[in-house]
Parts: structure tokens; sequence; C-alpha cells
């Protein structure tokens, strides 16, 4: 994979940025996260990112803000389509 050879929401493009997050935060290579990560800190910068997109999305008013109960109604009813 170079500089332009990825697709925006591609799982290469989200492994390398999940790499260089990781690097960011912890003064790391990507080589170097990638021979001493785990499957937890994956799992944790995963959880990071996708809370500072909803976070991103909320305050554009992207997001509407639900009600556990309205979000577990909902996923209710899906399952029984």
């Amino acid at each position: 994979m170079t500089g332009g050879d990825f697709k925006e929401d591609s799982p290469e493009i989200y492994v390398a940025v999940t790499l260089d997050r990781i690097g960011q935060r912890y003064g790391l290579l990507p080589s170097e996260v990638l021979s001493r990560a785990s499957t937890l800190d994956i799992i944790a910068m995963d959880v990071s990112i996708s809370y500072e997109r909803m976070k991103n999305s909320r305050s554009q008013g992207q997001v509407p803000e639900m009600r556990q109960e309205d979000m577990l109604a909902a996923l209710k009813q899906r399952k029984q389509q």
C-alpha cells in the first residue's frame, strides 16, 4: 500500500491509522507497535477512535442523542423484521 493506493474506509487504512495513533500516543514507531502491542491495545485504540468520531458527529448534529431504552426498542423492532 502506498500513499494513494487505498480506499478511505478500507481495512488497510484503518490498520494504518490505528498503528499510527497508538504510536503517537505512546511515542513508538509503527514497527514497534506491531512487535509490542497486544490485542487489548488495539481494542482500546479502536474504542477511542470510535468514541472520538461519535463525539465529533454529535457536536455537528449528525448523530442524535438517544436514551438507552429507545436504542433497545429500536434494536428489538429491527430483530423482529
